[in-house]
């Protein structure tokens, strides 16, 4: 719908095989994250290690979405819509991580929008 592209198979592309480290499981991946952002502001810091094991990445990025986190081989590794009030997407697994910030942030925003009740 929004006219994006995937890289096929990273690692023909960026010539590593950084964003899966270890083979068949997560391994630590360093982000540099944009901390004007909506992933900056919840994560708190302008680079994270998150856990990451992918070999596809975006390519061509969608109409209307903005990079907002980058791998040091330059991939994109999240991507948002400012048009929307939240509408975040990242490469890496944060459900195989400890910080629960974009955990923390979908649920305060469902809440905000009275997708979800309050706690």
């Amino acid at each position: 719908m929004r006219g994006g592209t995937l890289i096929q198979h990273l690692p023909d592309v960026v010539g590593n095989h950084d964003h899966m480290p270890i083979r068949g499981d997560y391994g630590p991946h360093h982000v540099r994250i944009d901390p004007a952002s909506r992933v900056g502001h919840l994560i708190g810091q302008p680079e994270a290690s998150v856990p990451t094991h992918h070999h596809q990445a975006v390519d061509r990025i969608g109409e209307g979405l903005v990079p907002t986190a980058w791998a040091d081989d330059g991939t994109v590794e999240a991507l948002e819509d400012p048009a929307h009030a939240f509408l975040v997407a990242v490469q890496w697994h944060p459900e195989m991580g400890d910080d629960p910030a974009l955990f923390e942030g979908l649920v305060a925003a469902t809440q905000r929008a009275g997708v979800l009740g309050r706690a």
